[in-house]
């Protein structure tokens, strides 16, 4: 069966994915319907999709069916499909490294929305305590870190949160019976762990 489908999470045998008519381009593709919809959409499709936004400079890109603004590592992940030399993953994230590349600008880490702060805020050698950390995104209400872009870490500094999302990341890549300790979930980043259950003949 050719490797034509559409996932958000890896490891996801082909088999297992119904084939369905794809909503773009009509065709019986064997699909793994989008996480952030349930819309059929090919890998071929989804990949001309973002590929072209991509070409357009643009790193805040919706699901061709709703409105769902994926996340940078959505947009990855889907892109690895039919990305083989990864030409366009590395230009949307020289897009996106550009884009953040300014003290008083970031991107929010869940939808890609544009954050703006004072960029007086930003001047000095001191400028790093002046900045507002606990930032709240004005497209999809995120809660994130200005300083280390990454979800808000209320009581931790970002050393801390780094070093705990390590370690976690870490143990979650552990592997227990071929099975991974842990999986991030791609809407909202939290890691859990999956319990396979088998039934005893």
């Amino acid at each position: 069966m050719p490797r034509d489908s559409l996932s958000l999470l890896d490891d996801i045998p082909i088999r297992l994915f119904p084939t369905a008519e794809c909503q773009v381009c009509l065709e019986q593709l064997s699909i793994c319907p989008l996480s952030c919809c349930s819309a059929t959409v090919c890998s071929s499709c989804i990949y001309s999709h973002l590929s072209s936004r991509i070409n357009e400079a643009q790193i805040r890109i919706s699901c061709p069916s709703c409105p769902h603004i994926f996340t940078r590592e959505e947009l990855l992940l889907l892109l690895s499909e039919k990305d083989e030399n990864g030409e366009i993953a590395e230009r949307y994230k020289r897009f996106y490294a550009d884009i953040n590349h300014e003290p008083n600008i970031k991107t929010c880490p869940q939808c890609c929305a544009i954050k703006t702060i004072d960029k007086n805020l930003v001047e000095g050698i001191r400028w790093r305590k002046t900045i507002p950390r606990h930032v709240i995104c004005d497209e999809c209400q995120f809660h994130w870190c200005f300083y280390c872009h990454a979800p808000w870490h209320d009581k931790m500094t970002c050393k801390e949160y780094r070093e705990g999302e390590k370690m976690l990341r870490l143990w979650a890549a552990q592997t227990d019976n071929n099975q991974q300790n842990a999986k991030q979930c791609p809407r909202c980043k939290v890691r859990i762990k999956i319990f396979f259950l088998f039934k005893k003949n």
